[in-house]
């Protein structure tokens, strides 16, 4: 099960969690208290609100892909902004799953 991070929980990720950056996307990566990997899709200055929420919804999916290998007790928040719209699914399932390995989540 995959769960959405609150806002609370996104603030202290930023403030204690590890940074990786990426060219496409950048990921924050913390502990969870829950027995089950969550995550937030932040996209960074993307409008207007159709483009945003395409955005959530393609890298969500990507991540939807990974959740049998993702680790328990663990929190990630991924930054990224309207470019990855421009790829394909597989890429950008390729990129999630590539800044996940460097993080050392898979």
């Amino acid at each position: 099960m995959i769960d959405s991070l609150t806002s609370n929980e996104v603030k202290k990720l930023f403030e204690k969690g590890k940074r990786i950056r990426g060219r496409d996307i950048s990921l924050i990566i913390g502990e969870s208290g829950s027995g089950h990997f969550r995550f937030a899709v932040l996209p960074a200055k993307v409008k207007p609100a159709v483009k945003r929420n395409a955005v959530r919804r393609a890298v969500r999916e990507a991540v939807r892909n990974l959740r049998e290998e993702l680790p328990k007790k663990k929190t990630a928040a991924i930054i990224t902004s309207e470019k990855i719209l421009k790829k394909s699914k597989e890429e950008i399932l390729s990129i999630v799953k590539k800044m996940f390995t460097e993080s050392g989540l898979l």
